[in-house]
């Protein structure tokens, strides 16, 4: 009798060690997946709250860009039709100097400067010699940067200016087009230098970065510090990068940007259509123009 009781008390036993070690098992499972259930809630949350993040940022980008109309002032495209010619304000009677940074194989615009009797630096560590001569070209195998180091093929806008004895001269242009290296430059340059430039032209490459924090307070601070001294007049969006959807927003890639120095000029509203007809042009003539529409719309 014992016996058989004992092999029940065993089997009981071994019963309930199956029941607990099954319940166990199950209960770790509705933990990970309940666990599991709240972090997809948490990221869906998450991902609609960075969404509007991001779009709040590409809006800010696009104020940022909004240009304003110059009084008395006319608009005249400088440079080759397509990739390598710029809007620019028709106004070059006090200029005594022209800067290039960046060149390649195109000095389309640098040729129209100096059909004005300007004299034009043209600055690219990247080629060896420019692809044609011209009596106002003064050449230099040297990029520009916004930190002075070891790189000898490099040096800032301020050394550059003070080499050619133009530190001091607020009668200067600017065409600045360097493959993302832009931020640098006008991020470490002081906005004195900067105000040298009567006119600036400059492509901003990678503006749909908004997501990387360090690049969009990047981004924030040199559009803060260009608009303390000159006023957007001119936007346009090339074409080869195309553009994003950043939440909900369409951002291009890359914009050519047209300043004008603010004490000398007088702005208004602008209430044109951009990209303007008879001025702007794609920059890849085998795909449409980006359209911008009223961007002065986003203008304070």
């Amino acid at each position: 009798m014992h016996k058989k009781q004992n092999i029940l008390m065993i089997f009981l036993l071994i019963a309930l060690s199956v029941v607990s070690i099954s319940f166990h098992s199950n209960h770790k499972k509705l933990k990970k997946e309940v666990a599991r259930l709240k972090r997809e809630e948490t990221m869906e949350e998450f991902t609609q709250r960075n969404s509007l993040l991001l779009g709040i940022r590409a809006l800010t980008v696009m104020k940022y860009f909004a240009p304003k109309d110059v009084v008395d002032k006319s608009f005249i495209r400088i440079g080759r039709n397509y990739d390598g010619g710029y809007v620019m304000v028709d106004d070059f009677s006090k200029c005594e100097a022209a800067y290039s940074f960046g060149i390649s194989d195109d000095v389309s615009w640098d040729l129209d400067i100096a059909k004005r009797g300007i004299d034009v630096f043209l600055y690219d560590h990247t080629i060896e010699k420019l692809p044609i001569q011209n009596d106002n070209f003064h050449f230099f195998k040297t990029g520009v940067c916004g930190t002075s180091g070891e790189n000898t093929n490099l040096k800032t806008l301020e050394e550059i200016l003070t080499e050619n004895g133009h530190i001091a001269n607020k009668n200067l242009i600017l065409k600045i087009d360097i493959e993302g290296a832009e931020w640098e430059v006008f991020s470490k340059t002081p906005s004195e230098t900067i105000e040298n430039f009567a006119q600036i032209v400059v492509e901003f490459h990678g503006v749909n970065s908004v997501h990387d924090g360090h690049k969009f307070n990047t981004m924030l601070g040199v559009f803060e510090k260009l608009n303390k001294t000159h006023q957007v007049v001119h936007v346009h969006a090339n074409n080869y990068g195309s553009y994003d959807i950043i939440g909900g927003v369409p951002l291009p890639i890359s914009f050519e940007i047209t300043y004008l120095r603010k004490m000398d000029n007088h702005f208004v509203p602008s209430h044109k259509y951009y990209p303007v007809q008879g001025l702007d042009m794609p920059n890849n003539p085998n795909t449409a123009d980006i359209f911008l529409g009223y961007y002065s719309m986003f203008a304070d």
